[in-house]
């Protein structure tokens, strides 16, 4: 190998090793804003999704309203036993793929209702909205 040649192939490896050290540094200096950051990465991802989907942030704020429910509380939970169906859905058919997953599904979540404040059993076993006074 030519003289320049040999010193080009030094400078290149100097240069690359150099290269590697700042990496290092620059990772190791920016590694205690990497959880801020990704949560003003999350928080501007909600702009932009509010931005671009108002109807859905004006309609969530009155869907409420506008159905007359007597209480955001009703709301809440009829909209607490959806996501456990949904949840127990998913969780069982993951589990075994049955033909029988909604009706566990739904027996599961609904056995867990009468515990829910609110609710009392009524005969049958049917759950019934205490009567407001």
């Amino acid at each position: 190998m030519s003289d320049g040649r040999s010193s080009l192939v030094e400078r290149r490896d100097r240069l690359i090793a150099l290269a590697a050290a700042q990496r290092r540094r620059l990772a190791a200096d920016v590694e205690p804003w990497r959880r801020p950051l990704s949560i003003v990465d999350r928080a501007l991802a909600a702009v932009r999704f509010i931005g671009h989907h108002p109807a859905w942030v004006v309609g969530s704020a009155v869907a409420p309203v506008a159905l007359r429910a007597t209480s955001l509380g009703t709301w809440f939970r009829r909209g607490l036993t959806a996501w456990q169906i949904v949840r127990e859905l998913d969780e069982a058919r993951a589990k075994r793929g049955s033909s029988r997953t909604l009706r566990s599904a739904l027996a599961r979540v609904l056995s867990r209702k009468s515990a829910v404040p609110g609710r009392v059993e009524a005969p049958g076993g049917h759950g019934a909205e205490e009567p407001a006074h």
